[in-house]
């Protein structure tokens, strides 16, 4: 069920040094619910296991470490499944429900010389 007033998306918030993986934000804007959490090919789709934390404005955010690829994932909003509304790609799962999609793509690391000049 998607409903109007909530609202996702994600973004790359950071890269961790040393690692292949790059840190990824997803967030929802729920501010009435009461728990968030996201389940999807990333975490063996357990629906408990990555909780969003909700700040001031109500949008909840994670931030998930994770390597480059592609991944299914959807937000449980109070015990109830939904698509992300906010991703720019989605499939059908085989529950006649969609699954949001999220595409990692590697991205170039600069030097520890680059970043100490700038």
């Amino acid at each position: 069920m998607r409903r109007n007033h909530k609202t996702g998306s994600f973004s790359r918030a950071a890269t961790t040094a040393g690692s292949e993986d790059d840190v990824i934000e997803l967030k929802l804007s729920a501010p009435n619910a009461r728990s968030v959490f996201v389940a999807g090919s990333f975490n063996g789709w357990d629906r408990q296991r990555t909780p969003l934390r909700k700040d001031s404005g109500g949008v909840w955010r994670a931030f998930l470490p994770l390597s480059p690829g592609r991944y299914e994932y959807r937000f449980i909003v109070d015990g109830h499944w939904q698509e992300d509304p906010g991703a720019r790609e989605s499939v059908p799962n085989p529950h006649g429900e969609r699954n949001s999609v999220l595409v990692v793509r590697s991205t170039p690391r600069p030097s520890m010389a680059e970043v100490e000049a700038w």
